[in-house]
């Protein structure tokens, strides 16, 4: 699971799209506690500040666009669809436009999931 899809998980959704609508396409710097006046208590309700400075604080986050957070899902399962269909994982990086290494961490993210399902009684 990658960060983004965590702090999704763990903020919710309206937060995680407030994030990629004011910080979309750069860095963001999280600290350790958020002052009062930090550009985050303007967009995120204290709770989610809290978690995001408890998970994440003193780190440094990518923010991706907002476009992609619907379209993530979509492009993860026709990415897999490539590779099930026996595409090189560097076409299939090229065709989608991502790195050679994401297309190998989806790949591994779905092992995992398929082996955690066989594994549940």
């Amino acid at each position: 699971m990658s960060t983004w899809d965590r702090i999704l998980h763990r903020i919710g959704a309206t937060p995680t799209r407030a994030l990629m609508e004011r910080f979309g396409g750069r860095r963001l710097y999280i600290p350790a506690r958020i002052p009062a006046d930090h550009p985050l208590r303007e967009i995120l309700a204290p709770q989610a500040c809290d978690l995001l400075c408890r998970e994440w604080g003193s780190s440094i986050l990518h923010v991706p666009r907002l476009g992609s957070l619907g379209q993530r899902e979509e492009r993860k399962q026709a990415i897999l669809d490539a590779l099930a269909a026996g595409a090189p994982i560097a076409s299939v990086a090229a065709r989608f436009g991502v790195s050679e290494r994401w297309v190998y961490q989806i790949a591994h993210e779905a092992q995992r999931s398929l082996f955690s399902q066989e594994d549940a009684p």
